[in-house]
């Protein structure tokens, strides 16, 4: 039955409707009128991106390892250390760039590239 399609040509299509429908989400979630300055915590936390992008991969596995020593090593525990993890590290590696940008600036800068 696989051979009767051919998903190559298919993928394509599914990966524009997918495009379009979170663009559309986005638009019905947030509405036309949203204003970033509004929202402080966001704000804040969209200042330390790049920060995130550079440091998430050894500080995620670390978290994701400890949420799951801590609530063990069963379907529970795994199901909520990859829902919940991504969540606790975002406010973790805001508030570490806080504190780096605050008492280390010249080290976040060279961090950053001065960004």
């Amino acid at each position: 039955m696989p051979d009767m399609i051919d998903w190559e040509l298919v993928k394509i299509p599914i990966i524009i409707l997918g495009l379009i429908s979170i663009w559309g989400i986005y638009d019905m979630v947030l509405g036309k009128d949203f204003k970033l300055s509004e929202h402080r915590w966001l704000a804040t936390a969209c200042q330390f991106t790049f920060f995130i992008y550079l440091f998430h991969e050894p500080t995620l596995n670390i978290v994701r390892k400890l949420i799951v020593v801590v609530l063990g090593k069963n379907e529970f525990g795994y199901m909520a250390s990859y829902l919940i993890s991504p969540w606790i590290f975002t406010v973790c590696a805001v508030f570490a760039g806080l504190l780096f940008r605050k008492y280390l600036p010249k080290v976040y800068d060279v961090c950053m590239g001065g960004r």
